[in-house]
């Protein structure tokens, strides 16, 4: 603590550390960075510790730390991937009206490997766009699969994907090899990106929508809601976050949002 210009001003510091003993030297420098980086969260989620020190012998502490590595080609080679397809009813006829496709790893690995981390890691990388196909692909597929029941497929669309250039043109290609019909595909997009893309995002919406794709607005007032998005944006749908609905049969503020 110090005083500055009569203010008092507390500064806190958070520290991780890497022991580099025996084990340490022969591994490679990222390793050793990765390792002092996850001291450094683990310091982090600690309010009474300023720093933490890794060392390799008490690793299994660490293990959800440590930025992992995935090689996303060859997972998708491997048949590493799978879709599940979780129903959406209609409360008045309890009937399913469509399926939202999510995106898992198979079984064998479902221990080793978490879908948000995984999800996270190929946005970073770039990787999204081969697992953006997959999903795709799985879940045009599957949709082919039921045309006719007049129940219809979600796919969720990440902000890396959306502003990918070329993205629409490579989405409607797999809607088209398909041969889909209008309003049989939607997509799920997330508030929490329009502030800062919005002319951009809604170009790209208006084109899918002239195709055929239903547009539908995830997670919505969460973020930052704004009533100019239901008045500009080609939605069809609302997805009320579970915050508004959690509550719902005692709280009349959640009520009477809901119902608007």
């Amino acid at each position: 603590a110090a005083l500055v210009d009569d203010y008092l001003v507390n500064v806190n510091c958070k520290a991780g550390f890497a022991i580099c003993d025996e084990i340490m030297t022969d591994k490679s420098f990222d390793y050793v960075v990765n390792c002092a980086n996850a001291a450094l969260k683990r310091a982090k989620k600690e309010e009474r510790l300023s720093y933490y020190v890794y060392h390799e012998s008490q690793k299994k502490f660490y293990v959800r730390l440590l930025e992992k590595h995935w090689d996303i080609k060859a997972m998708l080679q491997a048949n590493s991937f799978e879709m599940g397809f979780q129903p959406q009813y209609l409360l008045a006829s309890d009937k399913p009206y469509g399926f939202e496709a999510l995106f898992r790893v198979k079984k064998a690995l479902s221990m080793e490997v978490d879908i948000f981390e995984l999800i996270t890691y190929a946005e970073r990388t770039g990787n999204m766009i081969l697992l953006g196909e997959f999903i795709f692909n799985e879940g045009m597929k599957f949709a082919k699969s039921i045309e006719g029941t007049g129940v219809h497929v979600s796919l969720n669309v990440s902000p890396v994907q959306l502003m990918q250039a070329g993205f629409v043109e490579s989405f409607l290609k797999i809607y088209n090899k398909y041969n889909l019909k209008p309003n049989s595909i939607s997509i799920e997009i997330t508030e929490s990106f329009l502030m800062t893309n919005f002319d951009e995002t809604l170009a790209k919406l208006k084109i899918l929508e002239k195709n055929g794709i239903d547009i539908h607005l995830d997670d919505f007032g969460v973020s930052y809601s704004s009533m100019l998005y239901l008045k500009k944006l080609p939605i069809s749908a609302i997805k009320i976050d579970r915050e508004f609905i959690a509550d719902i049969e005692n709280n009349p503020y959640s009520r009477a949002i809901t119902k608007t």
